[in-house]
Order: structure tokens, then C-alpha cells, then sequence
């Protein structure tokens, strides 16, 4: 996931969710730019149990159509 996130452009926009038994925003709209930021959130992330795969596709739905961005 991080070396995804030095590939994007500082301009753009993020979202990551972490999921397992639980579904975890773990940050939102959030610019790349801000990997001094984002990268220790990243790191703090743990396997867990289940995978809740069709919980995290519904938060993430959600989550592009709350930030819906032209561009």
C-alpha cells in the first residue's frame, strides 16, 4: 500500500479501508501529498480475523459518493 501511495501524484485524492471482522476507515480523502501523514496509519494496520470483503465494498461505495471529485 505504500509503495502505491508514492506513486500517486500529490494532488490526488486517497481512501483507505482496512478490513477484516470489522471495517476500519482508516483515512478519507485524503491528498497524497500528506505521505509523511498517511504512511504511519498505513503502518499501524494488523491482520486480523474474517474477511468482510462485501462490508468493505459498501464503505468504500459510500466513501466515493460522499468525495466525488471531477477530474
Amino acid at each position: 500500500i505504500i509503495s502505491c501511495l508514492q506513486l500517486l501524484h500529490d494532488d490526488d485524492l486517497v481512501h483507505l479501508i482496512a478490513y477484516d471482522d470489522d471495517i476500519t476507515v482508516v483515512f478519507e480523502n485524503a491528498r497524497a501529498g500528506a505521505r509523511a501523514a498517511l504512511v504511519p496509519l498505513i503502518e499501524r494496520i494488523t491482520a486480523g480475523g474474517s474477511t468482510n470483503i462485501s462490508g468493505a465494498i459498501d464503505v468504500a461505495a459510500n466513501l466515493l459518493l460522499r468525495h466525488n471529485a471531477e477530474g
